[in-house]
C-alpha cells in the first residue's frame, strides 16, 4: 500500500481542488490482488486506490519481433516516454500459461483445465473417449426437463478453452452419419467436423430432413452438406487473405456414397436423390 501512495505521488496523477457545491465527491477504495504463477504458486500481493465507479484500464505491454536490435530500442524508447518495468520474458498472461522454446512460441491451460475441473467436482473422473455413451438411441418422451444452467456454463467455459489454440496449417474436414438413427422417425443424423492444422475449429450435427433408403444414401448427403460448408469457409479464409490453392479434402469412409458422387448416371438406387445433394458432384470436379 504504502508503494502504491507512493507511484500516486510520483506520477502527480491527483491535485486538491476545491469541492463544488453542487457535486458529490466520488470516494476510493482499495483493491487487493493476489498475482499467481503459471504454477498456481502465490508470486506477490498487489494492491490499487481506485476511485469507485470507475475501472482501471490494462496497462500491460506485450511485443515481439525477429529483430533483438529493434526490440531493445523500441523498449527504449517506450521506458524514455513512459513509466514502465520490464517483466521480461512473458510465462503467464491472462490465465495462459506461455512456453517460449527454440521449435516455437507454446500456449498451455493447463491451470484454467485444473480450475474447471475442481468447480464441477471431475478432478477425479474417469478419463473417457466422447462425453456420452455412443450408440445409445433416444426418444422424445425418455427422460425429465432438467435446467440447462449447469450445462451452458460448462459449455461456455469450455468454448473459450477451445479457442485458445491457433494451429494453423491447412483445413480438412471428416463427415460421419448414422443411418436410421431416430426411434421417432427412422430419419438419419448427419455430422461433420473441421480442422485447421491439428485443431477442430467448427463442426455440426444435425438430423437430416428426408429419410435416407440406404447409408449410401445417408452418407452422401451428409457428403453434401459439409461440402456446403467447406465453400463456405474457403471463402471466408480468401477474405482473410490466405489465398486457397490446394483443394480442400473430406473424409468419407462410405465406398457406395464415394461411388456416387463420381458417377453422374442415375440408377434405380439414386435416382430418387433430391437434385441439390447433386451440388456435391460439381464441388469435387472443380
Amino acid at each position: 500500500m504504502e508503494e502504491e501512495i507512493k507511484m500516486i505521488e510520483k506520477n502527480n496523477t491527483w491535485e486538491l481542488a476545491d469541492r463544488p457545491k453542487d457535486k458529490e465527491v466520488i470516494g476510493v477504495k482499495w483493491i487487493y490482488k493476489t498475482k499467481l504463477n503459471a504454477d498456481g504458486s502465490i508470486q506477490k500481493h498487489k494492491a490499487r486506490l481506485v476511485a469507485k465507479g470507475y475501472s482501471q484500464l490494462p496497462d500491460d505491454l506485450i511485443y515481439t519481433g525477429n529483430n533483438e536490435k529493434m526490440i531493445q530500442d523500441f523498449k527504449e524508447d517506450m521506458m524514455k516516454t513512459f513509466e514502465m518495468s520490464d517483466l521480461g520474458l512473458m510465462h503467464f498472461f491472462l490465465g495462459i500459461e506461455i512456453n517460449q522454446e527454440k521449435e516455437g512460441i507454446f500456449i498451455c491451460q493447463r491451470k484454467y483445465t485444473e480450475t474447471l475441473l475442481k468447480k464441477f467436482k471431475m478432478e477425479s473422473c474417469k478419463t473417457v473417449t466422447t462425453p456420452l455413451v455412443t450408440g445409445e438411441k433416444y426418444q422424445k418422451e425418455d427422460g425429465s426437463q432438467k435446467s440447462m444452467a449447469p450445462c451452458t456454463e460448462v459449455y461456455w467455459k469450455l468454448l473459450y478453452l477451445t479457442a485458445t489454440r491457433p494451429d494453423i496449417m491447412f483445413a480438412t474436414s471428416l463427415l460421419s452419419s448414422d443411418w436410421a438413427g431416430s426411434v421417432d422417425d427412422m430419419k438419419s443424423t448427419s455430422g461433420y467436423t473441421f480442422s485447421l492444422g491439428s485443431g477442430i475449429f467448427t463442426w455440426a450435427s444435425k438430423k437430416q430432413a428426408i429419410v435416407a433408403q440406404s447409408s449410401a444414401e445417408a452418407e452422401y448427403i451428409a457428403a453434401a452438406a459439409t461440402s456446403n460448408q467447406a465453400i463456405w469457409l474457403r471463402r471466408i479464409l480468401e477474405d482473410m487473405g490466405e489465398k486457397q490453392e490446394e483443394p480442400t479434402t473430406i473424409y468419407c469412409d462410405n465406398k457406395s456414397a464415394i461411388a456416387i458422387t463420381k458417377n453422374p448416371v442415375q440408377h434405380n438406387r439414386t435416382k430418387h436423390i433430391d437434385i441439390k445433394y447433386h451440388s456435391l458432384r460439381e464441388a469435387t470436379t472443380r
